[in-house]
């Protein structure tokens, strides 16, 4: 019983002074946070990069600015911090195998359309972004 209570008291502690440092050191303007190893080998971003600074924010109260930064991270931090709890409580974290497949899919599907360019993007939300498309819509038919 004393190890399960030191262990939550070492969990608490720690993550309160992880909390503490990102609320005060803005991981975009300080080189105290490590960077992400796959940015630095392949200029693409991972499905966690943002992270550090969505969570800043986050801490700010800036939410809108925290999902501009990482999306993913912000949406599924209720079922992380569920999962640390339960690991500092010796308990198991039992995800559902159907909940943890869409969780995969979810973050690679993130992961590739991250990296597609704006513009691209933009073309496939908005179709008459495109350069040289031309709306089908009625109101832009020439009148007969």
């Amino acid at each position: 019983m004393r190890s399960r209570s030191a262990r939550m008291l070492g969990v608490g502690v720690g993550l309160a002074l992880a909390v503490l440092l990102l609320y005060c050191v803005d991981p975009a303007s300080a080189g105290l946070y490590p960077a992400c190893p796959l940015h630095l080998l392949t200029g693409l971003q991972c499905p966690g990069c943002g992270s550090l600074r969505g969570l800043h924010h986050l801490l700010h109260g800036e939410v809108r600015a925290a999902l501009g930064y990482n999306v993913l991270l912000i949406v599924t931090l209720p079922l992380l911090a569920w999962m640390l709890g339960a690991w500092a409580m010796r308990r198991p974290a039992v995800v559902p195998r159907p909940l943890g497949i869409a969780l995969l899919l979810a973050a690679l599907g993130f992961a590739i359309v991250r990296n597609v360019p704006e513009e691209s993007r933009a073309r496939w939300a908005l179709p008459e972004a495109s350069v040289g498309f031309e709306s089908s819509r009625a109101d832009s038919l020439p009148a007969p």
